[in-house]
Formats: C-alpha cells, sequence, structure tokens
C-alpha cells in the first residue's frame, strides 16, 4: 500500500513512508553482519575521538539493491577542494554553498560546488556539526565551550545554549533544526583532546536537548542511545534519525508534538552502521557518512548504494540542490544525484516584520532579504528603520548603498555624508567617503587605486562589495567590478535582480556576454521587468543573435513602454543591421520620451551619415547639441563632420567642450 511521501513537497505525490515497522529481511541482514571485519579496513587518521571509537567498531554492510541507486546516470564522486587538517562536519545554506567544520584548523569554511574554500569564522569552538536554520543563521556545536551557537549572515556569533541547570553541557556533537525553528542537539561524553582538564568537568547526563523555537528555554528530551552523536530528521519534523557512537547504530524515531514539547518515540534499528554523518533527500533516503564510506538507505531500510570513500559528514548542496557534498577528513567531494536535498530554505520577513525588530536584528533580516533577491522589501525596511533611527550607521549604510545602486547619486549622498561624520575611521565610513570622492570627482585618476585601498577584493561584507562593483561601475572601470559582484553573488545567492542586472552590464562592457547572459536570463525570471529585457536584448546583440534581441526588445517596451533605454539601444542594434529607417523611428520614440536623450540624437545622424545625408545629419546633432548639452556624443559626432568638411578649428572645439563632459556609451 502506498502512502503521501512527506519528503515531496507536492501534496499529490506518493510514495514509500518509512515506517517503524521495519522489513524483516533487511533487520536480519544488519545483525547478521555487525562487527564483521573487512580485509585491509581503512582506519582514518588525526580524527576527532568520537570518529576514531566509530572506526574501531570494524562493521560490516550488507549487499546492496542496485535498482533503487539514487545517482545521475554516470555520475560519480568529484574532489573540489583539499588540503583541510581534519574536517569534522559538513552542511549547505539555502544558496547551496557548502559550509565545512575543520575541527583541526578550529574554523568553519565556505566553498563553492566548483571549490575555492575561505574562512567564514575562526576560531570556531572546534565545531562538531553544522545545520542551517530557516532564517539563515548557521547554527554550529561547539564543544570545545560546551556550547550551541548561531552565527548570522554578519558572522555574529550568539551562545543559545551553554548549560542546563547550571550545569554545563559535555560537549554538544549534532544538531537539527526542525521545521517549526527548534532546534536539538544531542550531548555525548566524549575525548576532547583540547580540553586542559576533563577530569574536573562534571559530565551531565548524555541527554537530546531542545532550544525552543524563540531560543529562550533549553530542556533534555530524555536519553535515548547511549552516545547520540549525529542527527537528522524529515522536513515534516514527524521522523528523526539519531546515530549512536557506543553501538555504532543509527536508528529512526516516530516524532511526537513541537516546539519544547517533542518527544522522539518508537525507536528503531535503520542500520548498523557507525555514522558520524547523516543527511536526506527527497525521496527519503537516508545517507550515512562514516569510516566504512558513504551508504545510502531507502524508506525501507534497504541498502541502495555504497561509495568507498571514508567520509565524516554529507550534506546536499549546489545551485540546484541536486549536489551531495561528502566531507572525509582532508577533502570535500560532490556526486551529482537524481533526487535533492531537504531542509531550511531562507524565508525573509516582511518589510513591517523587520521594522518591529531592534536595529541589529533588523539589519540581518534585510540582509536576508538582499540575498533573496527581494531588493524593494528591504529597501523599504531600511528607509523606515533609517528613520526611526537617524544615528545607527550600519542601517544607514545599508539604505544609502540600496539608494545607490539605483544610481541614485542625489539621494544617496546626504546618507553617505551622515555616514562619514558618525562612524570616522570605521570601513563604513570610509566606503561612505570613497562614494562622496567619486560622485564628486569622476575623473580623477586615483580613483580606481582608492577604491582598491579602501574596500579590499578580499572583503567579506557583502554591503562594503556592493560598494566597491558600484563605484567600479561609475568610473567605467569593469573589469575591477566583476571582481566585486562575483564575489558579492557568492555570498548572496541568488541576491538582488539588480545587482545581475548591473553585473551584466560590466561583463558586456569586458567582452563576457556569453557570461552576461546568464545573469541577463536570471533577472527576467527574478523580475520581468522592462530594463531587465533590454539588458537581456544588449547581451544577446552582443552574441550576434540578432533575432532574439529584437524579441527581447519587443517584450521590453511591451512592459514598460516609457523606459528610453529600451527605444535608443534598439535604434542601435536596427542601425548596426542597416535599418536605418527603422532606427530613426525608434530614436524619435525615444526623444519624445525624453528630449535631452543625447544617444538618440546621435545613433539618428549616424543613421543619416550612412545614408549620404550628411547636411541633415549635422542638423540633427546640432539639435542634440542644444537639447542634451550634458552628452557628448552629439558634440564628438558633428566634430567629426566639421573635420571633414574643413572646419577643424570649431570640430576642436566641439570635442574640449565633449572632453569635459562623462563619457557616454560606445555606440
Amino acid at each position: 500500500m502506498y502512502t503521501p511521501n512527506p519528503f515531496q513537497n507536492q501534496p499529490e505525490a506518493q510514495g514509500k513512508q518509512r515506517s517503524p515497522k521495519r522489513r524483516s529481511n533487511a533487520r536480519i541482514l544488519c545483525l547478521l553482519t555487525v562487527a564483521i571485519a573487512a580485509a585491509g579496513f581503512y582506519v582514518v587518521q588525526h580524527m576527532h575521538p568520537r570518529r576514531q571509537s566509530a572506526a574501531a567498531a570494524h562493521h560490516a554492510l550488507p549487499p546492496v539493491v542496485p535498482d533503487l541507486n539514487p545517482v545521475a546516470t554516470g555520475a560519480a564522486p568529484v574532489k573540489v577542494a583539499g588540503g583541510f587538517n581534519s574536517l569534522s562536519a559538513i552542511t549547505a545554506d539555502g544558496r547551496g554553498m557548502f559550509y565545512l567544520a575543520d575541527q583541526g584548523n578550529n574554523a568553519i569554511l565556505t566553498c563553492t560546488a566548483a571549490g575555492g574554500p575561505a574562512t567564514f569564522i575562526e576560531p570556531a569552538g572546534r565545531a562538531s556539526s553544522l545545520s542551517f536554520d530557516y532564517r539563515g543563521n548557521l547554527i554550529v556545536a561547539a564543544p570545545q565551550f560546551h556550547q550551541v551557537w548561531q552565527v548570522d549572515a554578519r558572522r555574529q556569533v550568539q551562545v543559545l545554549a551553554d548549560k542546563y541547570n547550571n550545569i554545563p553541557f559535555n560537549g554538544p556533537a549534532g544538531v537539527w533544526v526542525r521545521h517549526d525553528t527548534a532546534i536539538m542537539f544531542s550531548d555525548p561524553v566524549l575525548p576532547m583532546p583540547w580540553e586542559a582538564a576533563p577530569e574536573a568537568r562534571k559530565p551531565m547526563e548524555e541527554f537530546i536537548h531542545i532550544i525552543a523555537p524563540k531560543r529562550d528555554d533549553v530542556r533534555p528530551q530524555g536519553r535515548f542511545l547511549g552516545k547520540p552523536t549525529a542527527m537528522t530528521g524529515s522536513p515534516d519534523g514527524h521522523t528523526f534519525f539519531l546515530a549512536d557512537a557506543s553501538t555504532g547504530r543509527v536508528n529512526v524515531f516516530t516524532c511526537k508534538g513541537g516546539g519544547s514539547n517533542f518527544f522522539p518515540t518508537n525507536p528503531q534499528l535503520v542500520c548498523n552502521v557507525p555514522a558520524t554523518g547523516l543527511c536526506l533527500d527527497s525521496e527519503g533516503n537516508l545517507y550515512t557518512a562514516s569510516p566504512l564510506g558513504l551508504d545510502a538507505w531507502d524508506r525501507d531500510n534497504e541498502h541502495i548504494a555504497h561509495w568507498d570513500l571514508p567520509c565524516v559528514g554529507v550534506a546536499f548542496g549546489g545551485p540546484d540542490n541536486h549536489l551531495l557534498g561528502i566531507a572525509t577528513t582532508d577533502a570535500l567531494y560532490t556526486l551529482r544525484m537524481q533526487t535533492h536535498g531537504v531542509g531550511p530554505i531562507l524565508r525573509p520577513l516582511a518589510p513591517e516584520e523587520i521594522e518591529a525588530l531592534p536595529p541589529e536584528q533588523a539589519l540581518t533580516e534585510a540582509l536576508y532579504c538582499l540575498a533573496a533577491g527581494r531588493q524593494r522589501d528591504a529597501e523599504k525596511s531600511l528607509d523606515a528603520l533609517a528613520a526611526s533611527h537617524p544615528t545607527d550607521i550600519d542601517l544607514l549604510f545599508a539604505h544609502a548603498v540600496c539608494v545607490r545602486s539605483r544610481f541614485n547619486i542625489r539621494g544617496a549622498a546626504p546618507l553617505f555624508a551622515k555616514v562619514a561624520n558618525l562612524g570616522p575611521g570605521t570601513p563604513y565610513a570610509d566606503a561612505a567617503r570613497l562614494m562622496l570622492t567619486i560622485d564628486g570627482q569622476r575623473n580623477r585618476g586615483d580613483l580606481p587605486e582608492l577604491i582598491n585601498k579602501t574596500i579590499s577584493a578580499e572583503d567579506e561584507d557583502p554591503l562594503l562589495l556592493w560598494t566597491a562593483a558600484i563605484a567600479c561601475r561609475t568610473i567605467g572601470k569593469p573589469y575591477e567590478g566583476c571582481v566585486y559582484y562575483r564575489k558579492l553573488l557568492e555570498r548572496w545567492t541568488p541576491g538582488p535582480s539588480l545587482v545581475h542586472q548591473t553585473f551584466g552590464n560590466m561583463l558586456d562592457e569586458a567582452g563576457r556576454h556569453e557570461e552576461a547572459l546568464l545573469h541577463r536570463r536570471t533577472v527576467v525570471e527574478m523580475e520581468p521587468t522592462g530594463w531587465g529585457y533590454q539588458g537581456l536584448a544588449i547581451s544577446l546583440a552582443s552574441l550576434y543573435r540578432y533575432a532574439e534581441a529584437e524579441k527581447a526588445f519587443a517584450e521590453a517596451a511591451r512592459i514598460d513602454p516609457d523606459y528610453v533605454l529600451t527605444w535608443w539601444t534598439w535604434a542601435n542594434l536596427l542601425s548596426k543591421e542597416g535599418r536605418i529607417d527603422e532606427s530613426i523611428g525608434k530614436c524619435i520614440q525615444a526623444i519624445a520620451l525624453d528630449p535631452a536623450c543625447g544617444e538618440a540624437y546621435g545613433i539618428w545622424g549616424r543613421g543619416l551619415e550612412l545614408q549620404g545625408k550628411e547636411v541633415e545629419a549635422l542638423e540633427v546633432y546640432a539639435q542634440g547639441i542644444k537639447k542634451a548639452p550634458q552628452s557628448p556624443l552629439p558634440l564628438l559626432k558633428a566634430a567629426d563632420i566639421l573635420d571633414r568638411r574643413g572646419s577643424g578649428e570649431l570640430a576642436n572645439k566641439l570635442r574640449a567642450r565633449a572632453k569635459q563632459l562623462n563619457p557616454g556609451p560606445v555606440l
């Protein structure tokens, strides 16, 4: 009989549900193979003591049922990063970024699916387990300090739990965030080599504890196993898996209640594996990481896959959540799967909810909004928060960067000035002064050096990276700006559509049109606006995909017929195709919307020149010089004609005047 599958989001999806009643043959296979040592058994070196005790159990595995293998066709584990000291745990955030606990180096690292590890926090409490909550906070088991931590988007550490009844915890070993945002953690007594005087510590019962959703209560939920360690559970919270380091087994529990009144009951054996890491996929398959290797078990405890890769942790991640991240003691591997991961997804608060929070927490939530691509919600919240907290530098700076990201120089200037005055010597104040300098003196030759000196490309603060990217865009440094935008989008995924749009502009300017096209498509998927389709058209035209570009321009004009940029860039494409009359028609439309659109006069005049109508072209340029005095394009185009007609002195005067203006686009 088939019952609804709690691991799938679709209510109509059907599948086998893991039941407390186990298949007898699977149980017998597991029981028969306990403690059988395999020849040449791999012993993990430099491992956390609980890993070593698990390895010493010398378990053997039951046969694999190959027809149920969830791996993508032809896929195999791929090493993407190595050289770690002693990894102990892995998880992934809502963006698919992997997080690794390097217990030997006492650090938590980030690593994309393509590699490139970077330090997230250091020191890290000798982290033994990692998980993410529904607010995007990293939850850390920190046994060095007998604590459970919460690390927010700005890498601020908050201790969520450190004792019960005034007795310090033994050393949290596993964490799992439930669907109701409560946090469960295991607290076994295990050797800790970094502990100076372990004999002085008074051990408490090896309970499973739960931290209430409001983080205002911590209480034990009972002692279920000898030494509870790794844990995970189903998305609906009804099924809970727990590894026991003392027996080398993984058990499953049926769960009742919620919040602090959550009770796992009815334990049943899943497998005899000394698991140090657990995770689930969308089909309810359980993955166990252990010194025996990586193994997969279906909802009826059939052994469906084995990889001879001794490992310490496993988690789904990657951009599409179909990559299984496998942490060995010294490397990260990924494996492409047919199934995908389950777990917390970033759920930004509504603006009114953010505005009701204390300033520091409100800023964190606003940054989550930006990371999730909801820039308008973030801006609405920051606008209100900056007004109600006029001396909070962090809020003011975040608001200023959002305003400036829309190239609203006049609106951002007073906000940047306020930040610079309130916090002299702080990174945000220095960045604010940088933007005020750039917006006031764009022609200074030392500006690129000033940007790099003020904000390093290695900086991890997303607001500073965004500021540097905007600064590079403003002074026309696309290659440098791409470095900052790429780093920013490693921190924010998907990130605001406006970030992708501006990044796409800079990639096009840098000649990286294929990469730009990826960001353009992201924009129109996230926010189908006129400016989004206009940017898509530009990238397609740069790749000589003119027919597709025209469709994108037409869609941009349909969505927002008053967006001037669409009309003159469309005119530019038509002019390049030799469709001069159509191009001139688009120029006239652009000028009707904005009589000061210098680009439209330039394209119109160039079209007339191509038709051999030089005098008429000069008249159009003259009109552009009069109507669009801040645009250099009509001045330069008119100067070229005057040169050919022998009026070099006047042409030089026009060029000198154009040189004093901001350079326009290359047409």
